[in-house]
């Protein structure tokens, strides 16, 4: 079984956005593989996305993460309480008290399944309520969730609904047609409407079945217009039905889309995302002249319109010597005529360097790799770059089939066009042993805006390693606790060993220095309430010995 070590995000994107720019392009930092499940408005210029994002193809988990449209975190947060392989947050609602609901699954990256999640949190990310439900959770499988009109809840998964009142708690669940369901929608007379693979359903609010049509290619992304007209796509067809699903008006699209991912209504007809492109057909699905060709290296997932603004979210698939590993959320904005910014940033690696390349013995099998890595970045846009994210991976696999990927953000630069900087990315140690090592950096996220040129992006060197036989004495310094990490305003130092005086640095990512101070006392607090929030390093020399420790300022 391959194992993958790594640090992760996942997602539910909150993007508050400014009544300008009229365009926005957010390049989301903080991951290397993301999944875009749903996109929706919540409130005045708020909007919100659904999904997951991690380390791998094979590895990511839940979070609740606020940016503004600069790309700044205002909240990050994780639903579920869950960090178990293969999570993902599937549909997000807002609710009739003005919060909202997400839905997911855990399964562990395992067809036998996991447990189904459901949390409720407020605008500003606080939890309200959180519950787990002992139900089977397929890999594969995606959950919906609607509220219906007496404030309870109707929770779709696998080949049930499980309906909750308005806390979480279960009342009943009923039994539906299979576990391929597309689509999950409520209408204003408070039925359920149910698309799957094969057929369109209609049940009354208590799950017993009502209504349903056979469709060869299935029911997906219905439209609830009132409660007598549907729309939807049934592959490449456009339906428009009344509540007994008789056809209205039917459109087969194959001419101008070889598939329909998305249907969102705008003021005069109906916006389509189809694969690397979205087309607007009318009212009697007529399509129009404009079609907006969507770049190869952004995987749109799903679209909103907003007033005359349409949003497209999903990935950014930049790629490194692992295929798409690396793959980012991405959110960009047009006008209706499909007119939006102009990227401008580029940001490219060009160079590796350690000062450390040793070989530990560990358990008489393997060995721990300790290193320290910096990274060369320049600027190949036209911007001055403020914020930019890096990344490493360490190939080939570590010990146990692992792949260690790890990523880094430099804030608060300034880094002219055409100019460098070199970044500190920390102090690591890993289980390794192979008498070379193979370290890839990439970056990415220029300005928190999408990268024009993937070209430049990526770097590797190959490093052979030092093998230290045996180590004369234990570091002292190895046994310094760290506490609370992260870290609000004050961190707890504790030298079980108390060796004096231990002279201790702070710097940044950029390897920058913030403090330095003396130790002299087994436990001291460092103040950190002054300096911003973001990844740190901590360093303690004593003697000829030192101890890097990474962390957190919230």
């Amino acid at each position: 079984m391959r194992k993958v070590l790594l640090i992760t995000f996942n997602l539910f994107l909150c993007l508050e956005l400014a009544a300008q720019p009229n365009y926005f392009s957010v390049a989301n930092q903080k991951d290397f593989f993301s999944v875009t499940h749903k996109l929706i408005k919540a409130g005045s210029n708020k909007y919100l996305i659904a999904g997951a994002y991690g380390g791998t193809v094979i590895q990511y988990f839940p979070q609740v993460l606020c940016i503004n449209n600069s790309g700044n975190v205002i909240f990050d947060k994780t639903p579920f309480n869950i960090m178990y392989n293969h999570n993902q947050v599937t549909d997000i609602i807002a609710t009739s008290d003005s919060n909202f609901l997400c839905v997911g699954h855990s399964d562990g990256c395992d067809i036998a399944g996991g447990e189904m999640y459901a949390e409720k949190i407020d605008s500003n990310g606080n939890t309200i309520w959180s519950k787990t439900y002992l139900e089977q959770a397929y890999y594969y499988s995606k959950q919906f969730v609607l509220e219906l009109s007496n404030g309870n809840i109707a929770f779709q998964y696998n080949k049930k609904i499980l309906f909750l009142n308005s806390i979480g708690d279960t009342l009943n669940s009923v039994i539906i047609a299979n576990d391929s369901v597309r689509s999950f929608q409520l209408t204003p007379d408070n039925y359920l409407l149910i698309g799957y693979y094969n057929k369109i359903e209609r049940r009354n609010s208590s799950g017993s079945l009502i209504t349903s049509r056979n469709l060869i290619n299935g029911a997906t992304n219905i439209i609830v217009k009132s409660s007598n007209e549907y729309v939807f796509n049934s592959g490449t067809i456009l339906y428009r039905t009344d509540s007994l699903f008789s056809a209205i008006d039917s459109a087969n699209l194959i001419s101008v889309l070889n598939s329909i991912l998305d249907i969102q209504p705008d003021s005069a007809g109906y916006q389509l995302l189809s694969n690397q492109k979205v087309i607007k057909v009318d009212s009697l699905f007529n399509p129009g002249s404009l079609t907006l060709v969507i770049d190869s290296v952004l995987k749109i997932q799903t679209l909103l319109v907003d007033a005359n603004k349409l949003i497209l979210a999903g990935e950014e698939l930049t790629g490194n010597g692992l295929g798409s590993v690396e793959q980012h959320t991405i959110v960009k904005s047009y006008d209706l005529n499909y007119q939006s910014v102009v990227e401008t940033q580029d940001v490219g690696v060009i160079n590796i360097s350690t000062d450390s390349m040793n070989m530990y013995p560990f358990d008489g099998i393997t060995s721990n790799f300790k290193f320290n890595i910096y990274t060369t970045v320049k600027n190949y846009g036209i911007d001055t770059l403020h914020d930019v994210a890096v990344n490493f991976y360490v190939y080939p696999a570590v010990a146990n089939c692992n792949i260690l990927e790890v990523s880094a953000f430099s804030h608060q630069v300034n880094i002219a066009p055409q100019d460098t900087i070199q970044i500190y990315m920390g102090a690591f140690e890993i289980p390794f042993y192979h008498p070379t090592l193979n370290l890839c950096v990439w970056s990415s996220s220029p300005n928190n805006q999408l990268d024009i040129d993937h070209s430049n992006d990526e770097y590797c060197k190959v490093f052979p390693v030092t093998y230290i036989i045996s180590i004369e004495e234990n570091n002292p310094l190895s046994e310094i606790q760290l506490s609370p990490n992260p870290a609000i305003e004050n961190l707890q130092i504790n030298i079980p060993k108390l060796i004096t005086p231990i002279n201790i640095s702070l710097t940044d990512i950029s390897g920058k220095e913030i403090m330095k101070k003396v130790i002299d006392q087994a436990n001291t607090s460092l103040l950190l309430a002054e300096i911003n929030p973001g990844m740190y390093f901590l360093k303690f020399n004593f003697a000829n010995q030192q101890v890097v420790k990474k962390i957190i300022k919230q």
